[in-house]
């Protein structure tokens, strides 16, 4: 057996969502990928799964913030971060047959009332994604109000994209998110 930790089975859990999805990950699943039995997995975890997988969610979402920084750090604009980002999700989905994301909106849309943590986990990275959007937007000469719709907009459309590709098991809709998205921040921030 490995040696546990709080660590590994963050981690297993995550893979295994971003692999199988919410709703296929049972508790003997998580088990098996850690090769623990479920008193290891309530000493780390007394609330049992539901209190994992939002563990899971969260790092989830430090690597989606982190990822989305990085790309709006090393841009030159916003316009430019997100199709960069966008281009580089295609790559990264196809290169793992679709499996690589699991979109935020989805996991908390499915967890619906089953689990408010999970779903508010789900709800508070979509906030913080689109406060670091319109955070960028602000700098470049927009409006709080405008920076904050387009922002939505950005995590809307990335949101929708991913579930697309994921779901069709093709790049094409992050590819025209990345352009569409482009354009269209372009066009708000040189109006500027």
């Amino acid at each position: 057996m490995n040696r546990l930790s709080r660590d590994i089975f963050v981690e297993r859990t995550r893979e295994l969502l971003t692999r199988q999805g919410c709703t296929d990950v049972s508790l003997s699943t998580v088990l098996n990928a850690c090769d623990a039995n479920k008193g290891s997995l309530y000493h780390f975890f007394p609330k049992g799964k539901d209190e994992l997988v939002v563990a899971a969610i969260q790092r989830q979402a430090g690597f989606a913030i982190s990822m989305n920084q990085d790309f709006l750090t090393r841009s030159d604009s916003t316009a430019e971060a997100v199709f960069h980002c966008l281009e580089s999700l295609a790559k990264k989905m196809a290169a793992s047959d679709f499996n690589l994301c699991l979109p935020f909106s989805a996991v908390g849309a499915i967890s619906g009332d089953a689990s408010e943590e999970l779903r508010s986990a789900c709800a508070d990275t979509l906030a913080k994604l689109e406060s670091l959007f319109a955070e960028s937007l602000k700098r470049e000469g927009l409006s709080a109000k405008l920076a904050k719709e387009i922002a939505s907009l950005i995590v809307s459309t990335v949101e929708g994209a991913l579930l697309q590709a994921r779901t069709r098991k093709i790049a094409t809709p992050l590819k025209v998110a990345a352009t569409a998205l482009r354009s269209a921040i372009e066009f708000h921030t040189s109006a500027s």
